[in-house]
């Protein structure tokens, strides 16, 4: 036998495998013979052999001699040892085909029970062993599509599932690209085209479009296939491979690849097809294509919106994008477009001579299985088609809701959406709110985006030339500096402000301003800002005019001489010594005010001398009587408390703080008062006490405190008394600052009491000590003040010294303030002093502890609780609790009982006692005992109000900086006795709260409320809506991300448990499609928030393209192999719902481009995942 074979004759070859054939069929022990025949399959290396053999084998399973399954495993675990594949190849592909028919024999429907990895489909194990065997494998796929077997015929798609998608939707280079051709014309074209489509929507999802060695390809695929469906009834599919298509005319641009096959294909397709409901979204598509489109291929892409756009049956939106990429060309044509542009300005003109647009049309496409399955698969489609039917929705009633909504999503969302908002600027409103609201989001888009003003400037001022609203136009105007961020935009923009300006002869101050903010864009634009700096304005002209450009002129060179003072201060010198010559009369106020601040920015620059320039500016004091310009002057003088004894000499120091004197004393405006004595609290006591106005100072020589620089204190008390009301508080403040000094410097002895009573005075302090006199002051005058002319005095001493300070005041004895208590003017001073006192002195104590008790035993005033609440933290750091529990308790029911009352403003009390609450629980030296008192009132009273009331959202504030055990026992789950719907919105209102509050891993708070309420389904649209807010807290946080990865963990876990059942499954995934879609600003598109949460199917419809959102962003790229492994894992998972693996399987599909996916252990285990489809 081994001797015919050898011969190397077929004739011989067939007749002697034949008969061992015949052996093995008729005899039982045929081990031998069956082991030599695989042998010759397998081993051979003469081809005819192999062939013959394997041809063999094919018959003893026909006969039922082998098995087919035991076979076809041996063949291919021996395919590493095969030494001419041509026999093998023949062999599996027959035992595949048998394998087909018996099954189908014993069932309705075939399901190919291999896939890309284990168990991996024959035919891939080949290719995987030889690549050369692609014409072998072809050969026997060419037989696959020529059986005689009918259901096997239907069937050959689903048998070559597997391999098919190994060989179509390989990423990487490992396949010839004519066998990927050769197999896609099979797949096409072997059965009846509407015939397994499933299969070949598989194929699709998978197929890469984002990168220059596939979507050449790929469109190649799709060509030929809406080719074959020309004549097809078979709109669904027809509709897909057109937007497909129409995206890969953006892509191939992209890869720098010819688009005009694609182009061509398409028209030819429209010619004969309904447009209706996809018009406007290949419109928004093809918008984005002509930005990025060579010249060369510009002609042919815009007949084909040409003829798109003539049908009509397109809406506004998708209209107004065309027109915005056209503009860009025609703002930049040449001799090489020439062609193209009149093109272009044909349907320019259509699109403004048209009005018949539709409205509507396009959600059609969601009655498209077809398309629903792969719409997530193509980001170009999917946010094209969602555009389009926002468009559709959005009404000139809710369109300023929405943009106030769109204006706090993420930038990287927004930019996504850039034609959108410039198709809404150029469309005219009657409501002028709405044209603002977008030319203001456009500047955000386009302030992180700088790319994207070089087609923004061309938009503004298509927009500057066709509106009418003035409004409109000075905010339009206002932007174009802004454009001139990116370098290609800038002779543009100075261009059209060179226009501007010429046109503006009546308003010389607007290009200033202009020209200023070209500067602040770009620093080298000041020479044209220059330019307009030395130009003039004669008051000869219109007074207004003048003051305008004299304002912006100043106002200008002030914030250059801030902002750049080492580069441009010195050349500004004269500028402002000319704006101070010029408006020295009352219309020249403000420019010489700003001019005073400006050099006073040169001087703290050292640019220019602060000695010779006061010497300049002081004549100018003498003789200045224009407020606003001493208020500037007094901030100049200010300067000179914080120079060297050097550059500001005695004499200098002198003048400066007499001149502060005599306007902090004797001028009459209110403003320049308080600019004086804000200007002398920069100075030391020591150095402004000399030179006090001797109308003030004691009638002794006050040698006790001369030594020191200093005068005696009395002396701050008649300079409140010999000063207009209005400047009481003014003088105040002046004295604050310095008694705050003054307290910073005491050292312990200061407090040490000698005895064992509190000093009746503050006589031990220095003569020239502030605290000494107006302590003493109030405790001599405490009979006195109500009848005296100067009770104002009297009050504002109390309120200097109620004041807090960096330490308590010294000791005294605080009795005298008993009187005060009942004097409702004094009342308020009164506690806040004694609060702070409450450490150190016993007399306060007791004062505070008995004006308390007091309160809780009556009808309170409201403005008496205020001040005990105002003082709580001081107050709670001495007072023991069995003093403030009763009081709080009390004035809380209180102000919340009467928290209705909107007449009596307990509302605003209300607000009040929480604020101060919270602000007292955030206190870190707050004593333990009334921390724990505060946090168990607060909790009684949170378990006594409804989630839903306005006072307990209030009450959260306070809730949320509760210890954590009192947090837990108000809103944790594990604490629970029995579930309610009462404690489960009580846990997510508190856990919720907390999450938008805290600031380490803050959304783990929400972690044991959406387990809890897994088993409460009739909770679950209450805490989504929940979630949802949260998460919009959170859209630019890198919490987000980590909590995500958490939460996909816990599902993990929550599967690996054997009681769980399906609903919690359900909702947990529920949990986590909706934080993806709110956190990637996909809720942007449903206009009710409501929908998203009660219709399941929304946000399952933006899941996949919110995942590829978020992993475009820097802070999530890491998480791709963590989401990618989850996504694959539930899709498999057999207690996942349906829906939900469907979805996950398209955001798998949809991940597909991502950075990692080419390795082989991800891709051929992701592209091998399967679901099941009802198309």
């Amino acid at each position: 036998m081994e001797s015919s074979i050898r011969q190397g004759n077929p004739i011989l070859t067939a007749q002697t495998i034949s008969k061992l054939v015949g052996k093995i069929k008729d005899q039982q022990n045929n081990a031998a013979e069956l082991k030599y025949l695989k042998e010759k399959c397998i081993l051979s290396e003469d081809v005819v052999v192999s062939l013959t053999a394997s041809k063999a084998l094919v018959a003893l399973i026909e006969s039922e001699t082998v098995q087919i399954s035991s076979t076809l495993a041996e063949l291919v675990s021996s395919l590493s040892l095969a030494r001419s594949f041509v026999g093998i190849t023949s062999a599996i592909g027959d035992l595949l085909q048998m394998d087909l028919r018996y099954k189908l024999e014993t069932t309705e429907k075939y399901k190919c029970s291999f896939n890309l990895r284990a168990p991996q489909h024959p035919l891939i194990s080949i290719l995987s062993q030889k690549q050369e065997a692609w014409m072998d494998i072809l050969n026997k796929i060419n037989d696959f599509y020529q059986n005689e077997n009918d259901k096997a015929l239907f069937y050959a798609n689903e048998l070559l599932y597997p391999f098919y998608m190994y060989t179509i939707c390989n990423p990487n280079n490992e396949v010839p690209e004519l066998f990927q051709y050769k197999l896609w014309n099979f797949l096409i074209h072997g059965v009846n085209k509407d015939q397994s489509i499933d299969v070949k929507l598989y194929i699709i999802a998978w197929l890469q479009i984002s990168k220059k060695r596939h979507v050449l390809k790929t469109s190649s695929f799709l060509i030929d296939m809406l080719q074959l469906h020309n004549a097809s009834q078979n709109k669904n599919i027809k509709d897909v491979l057109i937007l497909w298509l129409t995206s890969l005319v953006c892509e191939l641009i992209k890869n720098d690849c010819d688009p005009r096959n694609v182009i061509m294909c398409l028209h030819d397709t429209l010619k004969s097809y309904d447009l209706e409901h996809l018009s406007s979204t290949m419109l928004v598509i093809l918008a984005n294509s002509i930005l990025l489109c060579p010249s060369v291929y510009l002609h042919d892409l815009l007949i084909l919106c040409k003829f798109i756009v003539l049908l009509n049956t397109s809406n506004m939106f998708a209209v107004q994008t065309i027109r915005i990429s056209l503009l860009q060309w025609i703002a930049y044509g040449c001799s090489l477009t020439a062609n193209s542009l009149r093109l272009a300005n044909d349907i320019l003109l259509h699109i403004e001579n048209s009005n018949k647009y539709v409205n509507g049309k396009t959600k059609q496409l969601y009655s498209n299985k077809i398309f629903q399955f792969l719409r997530s698969t193509n980001k170009h489609v999917h946010i094209a088609v969602e555009l389009v039917v926002l468009s559709e929705s959005l009404t000139s009633k809710n369109i300023l809701h929405w943009l106030n909504k769109a204006d706090k999503l993420p930038v990287y969302t927004l930019k996504n959406m850039f034609n959108y908002f410039v198709a809404l600027l150029l469309y005219e409103y009657e409501d002028i709110k709405i044209t603002l609201k977008v030319i203001e989001i456009l500047l955000k888009i386009t302030d992180s985006y700088k790319e994207l003003t070089f087609y923004l400037l061309i938009l503004i001022l298509c927009k500057l030339s066709n509106s009418v609203n003035s409004e409109v136009h000075f905010n339009l105007i206002k932007a174009l500096p802004k454009m001139a961020v990116l370098k290609e935009n800038l002779p543009l923009v100075l261009n059209t402000l060179e226009v501007l300006k010429k046109g503006m002869f009546n308003l010389k101050s607007f290009p200033i301003t202009l020209y200023f903010d070209l500067w602040n864009t770009d620093v080298k634009c000041y020479p044209y800002l220059q330019n307009l700096l030395v130009s003039t304005c004669e008051k000869t002209e219109d007074i207004n005019q003048w003051w305008e450009f004299h304002v912006a002129k100043a106002h200008a060179l002030k914030q250059i001489c801030l902002k750049r003072p080492e580069v441009h201060g010195g050349e500004l010198v004269g500028h402002l010594s000319e704006i101070l010559n010029k408006c020295s009369d009352t219309n020249g106020e403000l420019p010489s005010a700003l001019a005073i601040d400006g050099i006073k920015a040169l001087c703290n620059a050292g640019i220019i001398d602060f000695t010779s320039t006061w010497n300049e500016l002081s004549r100018r004091c003498n003789l200045e009587a224009r407020n606003a310009v001493i208020k500037s002057l007094c901030n100049f003088m200010s300067e000179a408390a914080y120079f060297e004894l050097s550059e500001c000499p005695d004499k200098l120091l002198e003048d400066i703080i007499t001149k502060l004197w005599y306007y902090a004393t004797s001028h009459e405006n209110i403003e320049v008062i308080s600019a004086a004595f804000k200007a002398l609290g920069c100075f030391t006591l020591e150095q402004v006490s000399p030179y006090l106005p001797d109308t003030f100072k004691s009638s002794d020589t006050d040698s006790g405190c001369s030594s020191f620089g200093l005068i005696y204190g009395e002396c701050w008390i008649k300079l409140l008394m010999y000063n207009q009301n209005a400047a009481v508080d003014i003088i105040g403040d002046f004295l604050i600052k310095h008694i705050s000094t003054e307290i910073a410097e005491y050292r312990s002895g200061t407090y040490t009491v000698t005895g064992h009573r509190e000093p009746q005075n503050f006589s031990y302090l220095p003569e020239y000590s502030i605290v000494r006199a107006l302590g003493n002051y109030i405790k001599k005058e405490v009979q006195k003040w109500q009848h005296s002319v100067h009770k104002h005095v009297y009050l504002q001493c109390l309120r200097i010294l109620s004041q807090q300070y960096s330490k308590p005041l010294p000791p005294m004895d605080w009795c005298f303030l008993q009187e005060l208590v009942h004097v409702p003017e004094a009342r308020s001073h009164c506690i806040t002093l004694a609060s702070h006192q409450v450490q150190l002195s016993g007399t306060a104590r007791r004062l505070v502890e008995n004006y308390i008790a007091a309160l809780t035993n009556m009808t309170c005033n409201d403005e008496d609780i205020r001040t005990v609440y105002k003082n709580l933290k001081y107050l709670c750091n001495s007072i023991q609790p069995i003093t403030l529990r009763p009081f709080i308790e009390t004035s809380l029911a209180f102000a919340m009982k009467e928290s209705d009352n909107i007449e009596n403003e307990q509302e605003e009390l209300c607000d009040t006692l929480i604020y101060y609450l919270k602000d007292t629980l955030n206190d870190e030296n707050l004593l333990e005992s009334n921390r724990l008192v505060l946090s168990e009132i607060i909790v009684q009273t949170a378990k006594q109000l409804n989630t839903e009331q306005m006072l307990f959202t209030k009450l959260l504030d306070c809730i949320v900086v509760l210890p954590i055990r009192f947090i837990d026992e108000l809103s944790s789950p594990r604490l629970w006795k029995e579930e309610s719907s009462e404690q489960i919105k009580l846990s997510v209102k508190v856990r919720c709260a907390l999450a938008s509050k805290a600031t380490v891993s803050p959304l783990t708070w929400l972690n044991d409320f959406i387990d809890a309420a897994c088993f409460m389904p009739m909770e679950h649209d209450y805490v989504l809506r929940n979630i949802m807010e949260v998460m919009k807290f959170y859209r630019n946080s890198d919490f987000a991300c980590s909590w995500i990865l958490e939460l996909l963990g816990h599902i993990q876990s929550t599967i690996a448990n054997e009681n769980t059942n399906r609903y919690r499954i359900q909702f947990l995934c529920d949990v986590y499609t909706l934080s993806v879609v709110v956190l990637a600003g996909q809720d942007i598109f449903i206009l009710s928030q409501d929908d998203l949460i009660v219709v399941p199917e929304h946000r399952l419809q933006f899941f996949p393209y919110s995942l590829v959102s978020l992993l475009e962003h820097p802070n999530w790229k890491s998480c791709y192999v963590q989401i990618s492994e989850w996504l694959y894992h539930m899709a498999n998972y057999h207690e996942t719902p349906e829906n939900y693996k469907i979805v996950f399987y398209q955001s798998l599909s949809a991940l597909r481009h991502e950075e990692g996916f080419e390795k082989p252990s991800k891709w051929m285990k992701y592209v091998g995942c399967r679901v099941n489809l009802d198309i």
